[in-house]
């Protein structure tokens, strides 16, 4: 049964729950794969940021400049190591499905 906006239960034949049932698990892929692009393009502008404060840490740091640097550096290595580490992570790469195969080559790179 589903239960309608206005609240009312509907029964539904057993073909069309099953239809409603793979409607529902390929809506839960492809929202883990928008949240797993998410997930990625914020680790992406983690690494750019650690990038940049290393350039600067080795061209233009200021002769006192080194504690810092090094604590902002520490600080975003640990942002990006969470970033990778967290299970969420992992569950919605086994969940994730591509809609093209661009987003399918964009998951063959993200495992």
């Amino acid at each position: 049964f589903f239960v309608s906006a206005c609240g009312v239960e509907h029964r539904l034949p057993f073909e069309v729950r099953g239809v409603l049932l793979e409607w529902t698990a390929m809506a839960s892929a492809r929202e883990a794969y928008a949240e797993l692009a998410r997930r990625f393009k914020r680790m992406y502008h983690f690494e750019h940021a650690l990038s940049m404060v290393s350039y600067d840490q080795y061209v233009w740091m200021p002769p006192k400049g080194l504690e810092a640097r090094s604590a902002s550096k520490a600080e975003l290595e640990v942002l990006l190591h969470e970033l990778i580490t967290d299970p969420a992570l992992a569950n919605l790469l086994k969940e994730a499905k591509g809609s093209t195969p661009g987003e399918e080559g964009n998951l063959r790179e993200m495992r």
